[in-house]
């Protein structure tokens, strides 16, 4: 599942290879970002809030694999599977128990360091960077340099 962070980071002149940056703000981030297309002579920065990837542990199909272990350990010790409780699970049971397995998995994870650091980019917003001040690009009319100009928005 994708979760939003509380930080932004930006991509100088195109909105596919942000840096690796974060900052705890839209407004820091944009600030970076200005500083570096000065520099670079950049015409256009993007802005965007980084999202991590939280993994799930699925309980139905932890719950299947089980089943699917005991069926196969009765068959070969020659018994027979007594009647399976677990079908009474509610879907709230169920929820409880990802839950937790999510949760053991997550400190598991972090323990070890073995996070993945999978992320991606949303809430990407277009400034005009060769402004006397950053001017947001979107479906309304703007002034940079003096000039009033109108922009299309682009959806992401």
């Amino acid at each position: 599942m994708w979760e939003k962070t509380p930080w932004w980071t930006y991509s100088l002149d195109n909105e596919l290879s942000f840096l690796p940056f974060q900052y705890v703000s839209k407004e820091d981030a944009l600030k970076a970002a200005m500083e570096d297309a000065e520099i670079d002579e950049t015409e256009r920065v993007f802005i965007g809030r980084i999202n991590e990837y939280i993994p799930t542990v699925d309980a139905a199909q932890v719950i299947d694999q089980i089943r699917l272990d005991e069926a196969n350990e009765a068959k070969k010790a020659d018994t027979k599977l007594p009647f399976d409780l677990i079908d009474n699970a509610t879907v709230d049971d169920i929820y409880e128990l990802e839950e937790m397995l999510t949760n053991a998995y997550r400190k598991w994870e972090d323990k070890h360091g073995y996070t993945s650091g999978v992320y991606k980019i949303t809430d990407i917003e277009e400034f005009q960077a060769r402004a006397r001040r950053a001017t947001k690009l979107s479906d309304y009319e703007m002034e940079f340099d003096g000039i009033v100009h109108e922009t299309q928005h682009r959806e992401k």
